[in-house]
């Protein structure tokens, strides 16, 4: 059966059968209600309870979301911590960003310079993950609009894990390989790192896969739909202890991109392939310094990055002789230092203020040629920034009414390019009873478009499959690319409600829900589908022949007036552990677990957009991407969106599963209408660690610290389906036009020294 008929008529039944486990669990009550922190102390385990004391918490009293434990993490099967934060991303997004931040990541309940430190560690590292609201972030020193996810590391740690990952399309034509190599040690305070990581993607090409061309079928051979990719990515850390309790870290990252993507014929010589290449390099140096946990803490962070990248386009047949090129480079440096300062201690708990001082200074410069056409942007920006936050617990008849605390922010920044910008936002965080925790939140933000993205160069990409929305068929066209340097902020309005329950105390059982409403003003916005609305407001983003055919499409961002969306994001998080076989410790393996617990975990995620409206000025009614306006060219946006996760590790033994789900969505304009279907993607992978095989080891001691992953990605082989008015396929929207990979599997061996 070809790809394109392929639909997902049960998705209901799909996920039910994912998730089903998870309340036949609950209703079992058969939850046991430890809550230890296992961590790896030399060769033995050693089980610290959760108390006040607790090592690696954070600043904040309020809650985590979610808290994953060794044996859960044990269960994805992934390598490093940002393969970690990739597989969690459900669990960690957050509504109220203009771009999806990443949250903000913290190691021990310390800030550090950003991801870069932690990208390699691997995830043998970890004891505990914490999930935690976006407030948090307050209190270390960035904007209410990123969680913030706390990674708590073993104590006494030394690991050298070597990793090879190979993985391919079920479709064939792309065998791709990353290679990882680590030197990992902690002990205490004292930590140190050094990764390299090598990856291979070969190409897709058009005619590997059964694609209708828009042209003709001899031109398929000079295209391709994914491009040939080669990365190299190093990094180094190096942490120490002074004072008591005060941690400092060093980290340097440098990493190199390239990439071969054919584009067509050759305009020069006809025969040969035209390419287009990428080539992209990073250089980090970042630096950290925590004091210890006092009355008044404070922590500094600096860092500086320069980075260059360069897109070529070859001239193609039947386009313009000229070959096409942008370059950026950039080099950008912060440092920020914060206070963390107890006022007073009352019943109810401390008032506490968080100060951070920012200061910044960044360059880019990008230049476009075409021909004998030549445009160059320079940008320099020097910014300096002050916010405050302060956290008040009432104590008032604190009995009656539970833990009440209030908080204040403030935020001016003052800028070279774009002026004065001020951030107010205030909260309330309520704990009526033990297991239950409400916060509510109002932040008005001014924030400006970072520099690197408004130097992007200007890009053209001839011969790019587009569909016209005002000739009511799919075209080839020059696409451009790059970004707006006249858009330099925004101004964001955010409302936030959220609720947790942990209805049971001996239950490892969790309930999150939150509404979100995000209102941003002036946002710069990026229109890839090319409908009658955007042609009418942005007339000079479109290039037509006198005969009305589309020459060229202009994608970089736009200014619009208004953009809101209201969104409900409910979370059910439940875990147990599991009894583990005692394990004989005087076998071969160096690094046995006798008695390590298992786990088994299951989560939904349920996000419902209530409303998507973008307002673009020009007398227009606004566009509701829930109701057929879009600005992409997969569609709108989803009304629902489900993403369901379950896991269970024990003795060895990690199977983990998860089931993304997308609501279809449509684009009407004029007599025209494409409906896009719903999606579902199930991922499926099994692990084994040798270690738990006494008869393995006895036979193949190489095997010694060995795990083996092997994983399905998109098991169901289901790909989002495009059909017009008529019940046809567009074809600038075939499947292996929106997907070339499909059904992916991938084969993962882990070794540690």
């Amino acid at each position: 059966m070809p790809r394109s008929s392929r639909r997902v008529s049960a998705a209901g039944s799909i996920l039910a059968a994912v998730t089903g486990p998870l309340f036949a669990a609950v209703s079992q009550g058969h939850a046991q209600g430890a809550d230890p922190e296992i961590e790896a102390a030399g060769d033995d385990d050693v089980i610290v309870v959760d108390g006040a004391s607790r090592r690696g918490a954070t600043l904040s009293d309020i809650e985590p979301e979610l808290v994953l434990t060794e044996a859960d993490i044990a269960a994805y099967g992934v390598t490093t911590f940002s393969e970690l934060l990739a597989i969690i991303a459900a669990e960690t997004s957050s509504g109220r960003g203009r771009r999806q931040e990443p949250p903000v990541p913290l190691i021990n309940g310390r800030r550090v310079a950003g991801f870069r430190e932690l990208d390699n560690y691997p995830v043998e590292a970890i004891a505990r993950v914490e999930v935690l609201p976006e407030e948090v972030s307050l209190e270390y020193g960035f904007s209410p609009n990123q969680r913030v996810i706390n990674f708590i590391l073993k104590p006494n740690l030394r690991i050298v894990p070597l990793n090879n990952r190979i993985q391919s399309s079920s479709d064939g034509g792309s065998v791709g390989q990353t290679t990882n190599l680590t030197n990992f040690f902690v002990n205490g305070e004292r930590r140190r790192s050094l990764s390299g990581t090598f990856t291979t993607a070969p190409t897709i090409l058009e005619t590997e896969r059964s694609i209708t061309p828009i042209d003709s079928p001899e031109a398929q051979r000079f295209r391709a739909l994914t491009p040939e990719l080669q990365e190299w990515d190093l990094g180094a850390t190096w942490s120490r202890g002074f004072g008591v309790g005060g941690v400092a870290t060093f980290n340097g990252a440098y990493d190199k991109t390239e990439s071969t993507f054919r584009v067509g014929q050759l305009f020069s010589v006809p025969g040969e392939v035209a390419l287009q290449t990428r080539d992209a390099e990073n250089a980090f140096l970042g630096l950290s310094v925590n004091s210890g946990l006092s009355k008044n803490t404070w922590s500094f962070a600096a860092r500086v990055e320069h980075d260059n990248s360069q897109i070529l386009t070859d001239p193609l047949l039947g386009a313009s002789p000229d070959a096409t090129e942008g370059k950026r480079s950039g080099t950008n440096a912060t440092a920020d230092y914060i206070l963390n300062r107890r006022l007073s201690s009352s019943e109810a708990g401390p008032t506490t203020l968080s100060a951070t001082v920012s200061v910044a200074s960044e360059n880019q410069t990008s230049v476009a040629l075409s021909g004998m056409n030549r445009s160059e942007i320079e940008l320099d920006r020097q910014s300096a920034s002050l916010l405050a936050s302060l956290n008040r617990p009432l104590d008032i008849r604190r009995g009656a009414y539970g833990d009440i605390i209030l908080n204040a922010n403030l935020k001016v920044a003052e800028l070279s390019d774009v002026g004065t910008l001020i951030s107010t936002g205030a909260g309330i965080t309520w704990r009526p009873v033990q297991r239950v925790q409400i916060i509510a939140s109002y932040n008005q933000e001014e924030e400006p478009r970072p520099l690197d993205e408004i130097a992007a160069p200007r890009i053209e990409t001839p011969q790019s499959e587009v569909f016209d929305f005002a000739q009511g068929a799919s075209v080839l066209a020059t696409v451009i690319s790059g970004d707006n340097p006249d858009i330099r902020s925004d101004r964001r309005r955010v409302a936030k409600v959220s609720l947790q329950v942990k209805p049971w105390e001996k239950r490892e059982f969790t309930l999150n829900t939150d509404y979100t409403t995000n209102v941003i003003d002036g946002e710069a916005r990026v229109f890839s589908v090319l409908t009658e609305a955007f042609e009418q407001v942005f007339p000079d983003r479109v290039i037509r022949d006198e005969n009305g055919a589309l020459l060229a499409f202009d994608q970089r961002p736009v200014r619009v007036d208004t953009s809101e969306r209201n969104q409900l994001r409910t979370g059910i998080n439940w875990s147990k552990q599991l009894k583990a076989v005692r394990l004989n410790p005087n076998r071969r393996s160096t690094r046995r677990r006798s008695g390590r617990p298992g786990a088994i975990r299951a989560s939904v995620y349920h996000r419902w957009t209530l409303k998507d409206e973008i307002d673009l000025g020009g007398g227009l009614a606004p566009l509701d991407l829930l109701g057929g306006d879009a600005t992409s060219r997969f569609g709108g946006t989803p009304e629902h969106a489900i993403d369901a996760t379950m896991y269970r590790w024990n003795n060895g033994w990690g199977v983990y599963a998860s089931a993304r789900y997308r609501s279809g969505t449509e684009i009407q304009t004029g007599a025209d209408v494409l409906e896009f279907s719903d999606n579902l993607n199930v991922i499926l992978s099994v692990s084994y660690e040798f270690n738990f095989s006494d008869w393995m080891l006895d036979r193949f001691g190489f095997l010694d610290d060995t795990r083996v992953t092997f994983g399905v990605a998109n098991l169901l082989d289901d790909v989002v389906e495009v059909r017009d008015a008529n019940g046809d396929v567009p074809l600038a929207f075939q499947p292996e036009l929106i997907d070339p990979v499909g059904q992916g599997w991938r084969f993962e061996l882990r070794k540690r020294f």
